[in-house]
């Protein structure tokens, strides 16, 4: 599977509210109507939530502004989304969905890419798709650029041999449910996309990590084996994350197909 990973803002003139009411109540449906025809098996939408860090926690570094939110879209392959020789059903679909964008995306301000996943805990199992409704756990997305000194190559081997499974051994005093990793894919196939669109450079990578709510992410009162944990996580990120390109936040999965 190949992984579609639309990092969302909102057009100037919207609230946030306002932009992911729209894009839940009108354009996830409209996706889920013709998921058919462009071949999406998975369609997540992830709603930026807001959140405040309780006093005392440490203060992180300063971090680009979040997203308003993450749209995700699973594909067989890459030729499901832009075939040889689309239909004319695939055609009027994507003319639908980029219209409809228009009307609440800020597109010059929001990258897209493809990506591919891997997966290093998996306590809890994806999100099942749900009648506009919220997913009940909380999601941590963290969009990651490398150190200048790194290639995407460099970057991704790290991220994947030696923080990943670092974060594997703190997930039980950190409260983790569910870490995926979503590597960039470094192709002609992403190099055409970007070229083709007037957009923001993709990232190299998103950390997704799940808890079972905000108060387990953050909680009032961690004790010192927690504290050590995230110190240690933080470290090892200073040798491979340009943290200071890197946004961070919290959101909640809203699942409109799931055909996987």
């Amino acid at each position: 599977m190949v992984k579609l990973v639309y990092c969302l803002r909102r057009l100037p003139h919207l609230s946030r509210e306002e932009f992911q009411t729209y894009w839940r109540e009108n354009h996830g449906p409209l996706v889920r109507r013709t998921s058919g025809p462009v071949n999406v098996h998975r369609y997540v939408q992830i709603h930026t939530i807001d959140f405040q860090r309780p006093a005392g926690a440490r203060q992180a570094i300063e971090r680009p502004e979040p997203f308003d939110g993450v749209a995700e879209l699973w594909y067989h392959s890459i030729g499901d989304l832009i075939p040889e020789d689309p239909s004319p059903e695939h055609r009027q679909s994507i003319a639908a969905h980029v219209e409809d964008e228009q009307r609440f995306i800020d597109l010059p301000r929001s990258p897209l890419w493809f990506a591919e996943e891997h997966p290093f805990i998996e306590e809890i199992p994806e999100a099942p798709a749900t009648d506009g409704q919220p997913d009940s756990r909380v999601k941590l997305v963290y969009c990651l650029r490398r150190l200048p000194h790194l290639s995407r190559e460099e970057f991704q081997t790290y991220w994947r041999e030696n923080h990943g499974p670092l974060v594997q051994k703190q997930r039980e005093p950190l409260g983790i449910r569910r870490y995926v990793q979503v590597h960039t894919r470094y192709d002609e196939v992403n190099e055409a996309l970007q070229a083709g669109q007037d957009r923001p450079e993709a990232f190299d990578g998103v950390a997704e990590l799940w808890w079972n709510s905000v108060e387990d992410y953050a909680p009032e009162n961690p004790g010192p084996e927690r504290q050590e944990a995230g110190r240690a996580l933080f470290e090892d990120e200073q040798k491979f994350i340009d943290l200071s390109r890197s946004p961070v936040w919290l959101g909640r999965e809203y699942v409109f197909i799931d055909n996987r």
